[in-house]
């Protein structure tokens, strides 16, 4: 999620990344409004899914993730 206590769903992609390159990373958020696809790239981010999320587009979204 990107509003999150303490950090954002960014900057905890950035993090996780860091400590393990390559690791697919989806972020699920209500508030993605203002979030561009240079700063989801830059924090390592596969895919950004916004709620509510249908089932489809999630299981679409992990099935492309995991298959990188």
């Amino acid at each position: 999620d990107q509003t999150m206590p303490k950090m954002t769903g960014l900057e905890l992609a950035r993090r996780a990344g860091a400590l393990r390159a390559g690791l697919p990373v989806i972020l699920y958020s209500g508030y993605a409004e203002n979030i561009g696809a240079e700063q989801l790239a830059r924090s390592g981010v596969r895919a950004l899914l916004t709620k509510p999320v249908e089932p489809e587009p999630l299981f679409g979204a992990l099935a492309e993730a995991l298959r990188r």
